[in-house]
């Protein structure tokens, strides 16, 4: 009877990890498409749930040669579009048409890591909404990006870029959690990821498995550290966000 309900259960675990890794393979292809606000969105949110388990599938994906414009992306203000007809939505710094920087944007959002796929806006989300809505300001009507890179210069800085982040795999892979790397990019000197940090603590609905239990001993220390950063952005994002974390009551779902 051991023996049966042993090989039962073994049954069970190895359905379980076939149909994990089937919806893993539906989110990626979803992730590919298209369709931002149908599909790409969507699979993104869910794919950072997995967390550890996605990270070499996404590191595959950095020498992917395809360009896929996305479509169905009127809210949406990345490079590759350049009007700006919205007074709310999304900037999404990162050439999101090559899906290898699309991967990009995924690894650094999953990871806060900065490799070195996202591209500069020229105009901060703060100021077009400004433009929008300030009396007598003049309004922004068109986006530009500081470093944008040509589609030849994609192609070449992608090789580069999915080196980079191999080597880090290699060296950090069998310890690595997302919780700590939320607590490295917070005491790093790098602003991108300091804020990138910052904004999933506060907004994000995406896992990460283990912050509730060190939020209070390791996180928090971490935030409260940046209140002496220099950058004067950083500097009020954390007196805000202090203010608002009293309880755990924003990490309870994560």
């Amino acid at each position: 009877m051991k023996k049966i309900i042993a090989s039962l259960a073994f049954l069970l675990v190895i359905q379980f990890c076939n149909a994990q890794d089937a919806r893993i393979d539906s989110l990626f292809l979803a992730f590919k498409s298209w369709n931002f606000e149908g599909a790409v969105k969507n699979a993104k949110s869910e794919l950072v749930n997995y967390q550890k388990e996605i990270i070499p599938q996404l590191i595959k994906l950095l020498t992917n040669t395809n360009y896929s414009k996305l479509g169905n992306a009127d809210w949406l203000m990345y490079p590759g579009t350049n009007e700006i007809k919205m007074t709310h939505g999304y900037i999404i710094p990162y050439e999101l048409d090559w899906i290898s920087v699309r991967a990009g944007w995924l690894l650094e959002e999953l990871t806060f890591k900065d490799f070195g796929y996202s591209t500069l806006p020229s105009y901060t989300y703060s100021e077009i909404m400004e433009s929008f809505f300030a009396p007598g300001a003049k309004k922004i009507t068109e986006m530009k990006w500081k470093n944008r890179l040509t589609k030849k210069q994609i192609i070449q800085h992608r090789y580069v870029l999915a080196q980079k982040v191999k080597k880090w795999w290699q060296q950090k892979q069998e310890n690595w959690t997302r919780v700590s790397a939320i607590k490295e990019a917070l005491l790093s000197n790098n602003e991108k990821r300091q804020l990138t940090a910052l904004n999933y603590l506060q907004n994000s609905e995406t896992k990460c498995d283990n912050l509730k239990v060190l939020y209070s001993t390791e996180i928090r220390p971490a935030v409260i550290s940046l209140k002496q950063a220099s950058n004067e952005n950083i500097k009020r994002f954390v007196e805000m966000y202090l203010q608002d974390d009293k309880d755990l009551g924003h990490i309870e779902s994560l």
